[in-house]
């Protein structure tokens, strides 16, 4: 259940990005002619995605301090996003040993880093992990894994495909903050609202709670604090309490401004959301964008409609 209300905001952000492209959806002012191309962020010609292959990921750990704990994984993937994120994924080691991956690997085994990056020619600092190299032309790569601490260990990977630029595309595909949440509920002819400062997941599921049957424990300060979209198909959102978000999207219909995503484990996300609804996206000026998502939820009535808007800035 905890996947939801995240893909719930992932759809919103995707959403009303795009809607505001070729197709003649408008900014704020009504103007139904408007198209706004964001700045390019900063990064975004030194955005990399790299998968690992198999043998390599059980052969070679490095240790990584997540959550506080310092501990050795194997690296199954490595990506430098669009706008300043990076994303290392990790599979435990218990898990990485050769006579168990086979058997025991799966994207609910996978643990993620993401940190802040900086890079220098083919050299990816990334704050609290350490430097990763990546070495070749083509799809086939090398990476150096050099963590804080320990040895730097080497391994061959497939260097992944990025979407086409696009303005919808380009648009999307950056760091975004939420700054307003506005959530409504529809039951009974009767509206329901409230407006929240940000995003705080744990206090917009409190109050949903009122009005529906959720059972999602959400933590106190579980507030978004970041959400990225990657030309590699990839999102992340990080949060104030350290919990980290990692998932996949695509378009299903980028003129409409539609998309698909899924997260890499079902703990992942809350109950707020549903695929099966929908999301929207428009863009209000050259810095902030609306994201607007629907689902369908249960309440001792029955069946009603929720909406979820939100502002998010670059």
């Amino acid at each position: 259940m905890k996947k939801n209300l995240l893909m719930a905001i992932v759809a919103i952000l995707s959403f009303t990005m795009i809607s505001c492209g070729s197709d003649g959806d408008s900014g704020s002012d009504g103007d139904k002619t408007t198209v706004y191309t964001l700045k390019k962020p900063g990064t975004r010609d030194a955005a990399v995605a790299v998968v690992v292959s198999g043998d390599a990921v059980v052969k070679e750990t490095v240790e990584v301090t997540l959550d506080g704990v310092k501990a050795a994984y194997g690296v199954a993937a490595f990506e430098a996003g669009d706008d300043g994120k990076a994303v290392a994924t990790l599979l435990p080691v218990a898990i990485a040993a050769p006579a168990r991956a086979p058997r025991k690997a799966s994207t609910s085994s996978f643990k993620y880093f993401v940190g802040s990056y900086t890079v220098s020619g083919n050299v990816y600092k990334v704050e609290g992990f350490g430097e990763v190299t990546i070495e070749g032309s083509g799809t086939s790569v090398t990476l150096k894994v050099k963590p804080l601490s320990g040895s730097e260990i080497t391994l061959n990977g497939t260097k992944q495909s990025m979407l086409s630029s696009d303005t919808y595309t380009d648009n999307l595909c950056r760091t975004w903050q939420v700054t307003k949440t506005v959530l409504r509920y529809k039951t009974g002819g009767v509206t329901v609202g409230k407006n929240f400062n940000g995003c705080d997941l744990h206090e917009i599921v409190e109050f949903a709670k009122k009005y529906a049957n959720i059972d999602d424990n959400t933590t106190v300060n579980e507030k978004i604090t970041a959400i990225e979209f990657t030309r590699a198909g990839t999102i992340f959102i990080t949060h104030a309490n350290g919990k980290t978000n990692v998932g996949t999207w695509r378009w299903s219909n980028k003129s409409n401004g539609e998309l698909v995503y899924s997260w890499n484990d079902p703990s992942m996300g809350n109950a707020l959301e549903s695929g099966s609804v929908g999301a929207a996206v428009s863009f209000i000026s050259n810095t902030s964008c609306e994201l607007t998502l629907g689902a369908d939820v249960q309440s001792n009535e029955g069946t009603y409609r929720i909406t979820m808007t939100e502002t998010l800035v670059d």
